[in-house]
C-alpha cells in the first residue's frame, strides 16, 4: 500500500502524546492562514466523516484562510447525496467483491475510487468559493509537470485531451464552511469502475439525481511516469506556492475521536443501512411477468402480469 508521507517537511506528530497531537491539530486548524492536509487513513468511511467533521467545525468566515485535504481509499463507489445506489452501480457486483457503496453528504454524481484514485478536498470561506478556480488549479498542477492537454468542461469535470474524463466534482456549501471535492484517475482499475458502475436495474423510475456517464482514463494512461505520489507532490508543491503555506502547517494524520469530537457518530452514520439505502428518494420498480394460459384452446397468447413497487423513506406499496 502506498503511502502519503511525502515530504520530511510534513507533520506526522510521531513520539508525542494524541492529546499533544490533538491540541497541536486543532490549534492549525483553527489559527492557521493556509495549510495542507494529508489523511493516513485509506477506509472511506473514515475520510468522509473526516471531511465532514471540519466542514461542521472549522469556521472560516470573515477570515482570509483555505486548506486542502487530500486523501484516497480502498475499492469504494460513493453516490452523491441524493442518488438511488440501485441504479447507480451494481450492488451485487461491489458486495462481491469487496467494494464499498457509500452515500456522500454532498449532491452530484457517482464516483469510483480505490488506491489510483486521488481525492481533493477544498475547504474556503464562503465569499471565496470557487469551483472553476479550484479545478483550474489541479490542471496546472498537472500541467505544468507533465504538460497534459487538460481543461475545465462546461459541468465542472476534468478533461483529458477534450473527450475524457478524468475528474468528477461536488460541493457543499454552508454559512461559514466550504467545501468542493474532485477526484483524479491516476491509475485505477478500469475494469472494476466499469462493472462496479454498471447500471443494474433499468425498469427503475426515480425522483433521485441520475449520474452522467462519460469515457474515461487514467492519467497513466497518458504518460507512464505519471503515479499517485507523483500527483501528489506536484498538487503539494503548487498548492504550497499560490497559498504561501509554512512548513509548520503541512500536516499528515489518521482522524479519531480524540483529534475531531464527534467524528465517530458521524462515521457510523455513513456506515449505517438507514443513510445508505434508507436515504434513497422515492422511486418505482416495474417488472412485467409472462404466463401460461390455463386453457390454451382459448387464446393463443399468453397474457402477462405487472408488478410496480413503490419505495419511499417510510414505507412501500406494490400495485
Amino acid at each position: 500500500m502506498l503511502s502519503f508521507y511525502i515530504s520530511r517537511n510534513f507533520r506526522t506528530f510521531s513520539g508525542i502524546s494524541q492529546k499533544q497531537a490533538a491540541d497541536t491539530i486543532l490549534d492549525t486548524l483553527h489559527n492557521a492562514r493556509n495549510s495542507i492536509i494529508i489523511s493516513q487513513s485509506h477506509d472511506i468511511y473514515e475520510n468522509l466523516a473526516f471531511e465532514d467533521w471540519l466542514y461542521k467545525n472549522c469556521d472560516l468566515d470573515d477570515k482570509d484562510s483555505s486548506f486542502l485535504l487530500i486523501w484516497y481509499n480502498g475499492p469504494s463507489v460513493v453516490i452523491g447525496r441524493f442518488q438511488n445506489p440501485w441504479i447507480e452501480c451494481s450492488v451485487d457486483f461491489c458486495n462481491a467483491n469487496g467494494i464499498s457503496i457509500v452515500r456522500r453528504n454532498s449532491g452530484g454524481g457517482t464516483v469510483y475510487h480505490d488506491f489510483g484514485n486521488l481525492n481533493f478536498s477544498f475547504f474556503k470561506p464562503p465569499n471565496n468559493y470557487n469551483r472553476k478556480k479550484n479545478l483550474e488549479f489541479l490542471c496546472e498542477s498537472i500541467r505544468r509537470r507533465w504538460h497534459i492537454n487538460l481543461r475545465v468542461s462546461e459541468r465542472d469535470d476534468i478533461l483529458c485531451n477534450e473527450q475524457y474524463k478524468i475528474s468528477g466534482t461536488a460541493s457543499k456549501i454552508g454559512r461559514t464552511n466550504t467545501y468542493h471535492h474532485c477526484t483524479i484517475l491516476v491509475k485505477a482499475d478500469e475494469l472494476k469502475l466499469r462493472k462496479a458502475l454498471h447500471r443494474e436495474l433499468e425498469s427503475i423510475t426515480s425522483k433521485a439525481t441520475s449520474s452522467t456517464r462519460a469515457k474515461v482514463i487514467n492519467l497513466n494512461s497518458i504518460s507512464a511516469d505519471i503515479d499517485t505520489l507523483k500527483v501528489v507532490k506536484a498538487v503539494t508543491d503548487y498548492y504550497k506556492l499560490i497559498h504561501e503555506v509554512e512548513d509548520k502547517n503541512l500536516l499528515c494524520l489518521r482522524p479519531n475521536e480524540l483529534i475531531c469530537p464527534g467524528y465517530e457518530s458521524i462515521k457510523e452514520n455513513l456506515q449505517s443501512w438507514k443513510w445508505l439505502f434508507g436515504g434513497t428518494p422515492e422511486f418505482k420498480v416495474t417488472r412485467s411477468f409472462k404466463m401460461s394460459s390455463l386453457n390454451s384452446s382459448q387464446t393463443k397468447s399468453n397474457p402477462s402480469c405487472e408488478i410496480v413497487l413503490t419505495v419511499n423513506k417510510e414505507n412501500y406499496t406494490v400495485h
